[in-house]
């Protein structure tokens, strides 16, 4: 909790959440950080769940 993300839009304090994303019958797991102050998600890491390896990454480029 508190955790400072920068990424396009800006810097944010996030609480960072560790979970998994389903899609067509894929489970991934994933890294997502929300800001706490707009409540929205900043940053999305999905990773390959035998590798480790992260295969889509998403960030926010413009809080209007």
């Amino acid at each position: 909790v508190g955790e400072m993300v920068t990424v396009p839009a800006g810097t944010f304090r996030t609480v960072k959440y560790r979970g998994v994303l389903v899609a067509n019958n894929t489970v991934q797991p994933a890294t997502t950080w929300t800001s706490m102050d707009h409540s929205i998600v900043v940053k999305q890491d999905a990773y390959d769940a035998v590798s480790g390896a992260i295969v889509t990454a998403t960030q926010l480029t413009n809080l209007q």
